[in-house]
């Protein structure tokens, strides 16, 4: 990646991401990956850098998986 960014972080805020919206359409009832972003948009858009910031205010996103396994 051009910007200096490792792919390791890419891959880190793409599971972010995923995790994200499997929560929210858990708890809201709604399909909330209909909404994601193609990865190239993703990429040029540089959309991974807000969710870096989210990933350090918000690193307890894994509890997800209780939501999922009712």
């Amino acid at each position: 990646i051009s910007s200096g960014v490792e792919p390791d972080d890419l891959l880190n805020a793409i599971n972010f991401e995923v995790k994200m919206r499997k929560k929210t359409s858990a708890l809201e009832g709604r399909n909330d990956f209909k909404y994601m972003k193609a990865i190239p948009t993703w990429l040029n858009n540089k959309e991974y850098e807000a969710l870096f910031e989210q990933m350090t205010e918000e690193p307890a996103i894994d509890d997800t998986k209780r939501f999922l396994d009712l």
